[in-house]
């Protein structure tokens, strides 16, 4: 199993936006083949710090779903929200 988490913070004035993308997008990355889970914190703490958390099947469901033109534009979407640069890692279980 591979977990892969991220997180990264937006602008207070993006948040609505923000959040109705990801409140589409969760459903969606959910259906993906090999994806065991995934979801998106809010920091209690931080306001409108978020983390993301994959769970996969293994690195080889990651790579593919990676080279999919629906995770391209996931992600520069998601990236579009971000400030500054996101802390993504990977841990294998």
């Amino acid at each position: 199993m591979l977990m892969v988490t991220g997180k990264f913070a937006i602008s207070p004035d993006d948040r609505d936006e923000f959040l109705e993308f990801v409140r589409t997008l969760v459903p969606v990355e959910r259906t993906v083949a090999g994806i065991l889970s995934f979801d998106i914190y809010e920091d209690v703490v931080t306001a409108n710090t978020f983390l993301v958390l994959e769970q996969w099947e293994d690195e080889a469901a990651l790579d593919a779903y990676t080279e999919t033109d629906a995770y391209a534009e996931h992600d520069d979407t998601l990236s579009s929200f971000v400030l500054g640069e996101a802390l993504w890692e990977e841990y294998e279980f």
